[in-house]
């Protein structure tokens, strides 16, 4: 360490500058610290950045599955190292055909742009940004978009949870597993 407090590698590790409020010194040493500390924990591929106690999914390289004009975006799920809840981003394009089916688990929505047409066990109700649909488990239920803007979600079902057509099997959707 110099006399001036900093390491070879100009972290600083100690004590403040002269001249600088005590504050300063101790925001560099820790900054710095915290930077080094991130370097060395992370392993990062395309689309997980892998820590120890921290899987952080990147929704720019995570992969798109498309079902009928309908993008999904798998955010937490079991293969990026969510245990409990899986978490997906849903974008609805305007004039897209409602895809009824039913989910073995509650899901919730929640709307981030757009204003989507819900209906759940036959009833329907208009969601905007800002508002949450509870889908109960074992009931009826599709989106629509309102309008002529696109309509972006984030969903989240339990680690576990399935999806079922009418007259089908339950399965688990790709963005699920």
């Amino acid at each position: 360490m110099s006399s001036t407090g900093h390491s070879e590698n100009g972290l600083s590790h100690g004590g403040c500058q002269p001249g600088q409020p005590e504050a300063a010194g101790h925001a560099t040493r820790s900054a710095g610290f915290r930077l080094a500390a991130i370097r060395g924990a992370l392993d990062i591929d395309n689309q997980v950045v892998y820590h120890p106690r921290m899987p952080v999914t990147d929704a720019r390289t995570a992969p798109v599955h498309d079902v009928a004009g309908t993008r999904f975006t798998p955010l937490a799920a079991p293969s990026s190292g969510s245990t409990e809840i899986c978490v997906w981003r849903v974008e609805l394009p305007p004039h897209a055909d409602p895809i009824p089916h039913e989910l073995t688990r509650e899901e919730v929505l929640v709307v981030l742009s757009g204003t989507a047409r819900a209906s759940i066990g036959g009833r329907v109700a208009d969601v905007g940004a800002g508002g949450a649909i509870i889908v109960p488990p074992d009931t009826p239920f599709s989106l629509t978009v309102v309008g002529g803007e696109p309509v972006v979600a984030l969903a989240s079902l339990p680690v576990g949870g399935q999806a079922r057509m009418p007259g089908e099997q339950p399965f688990t959707p790709p963005w699920a597993i």
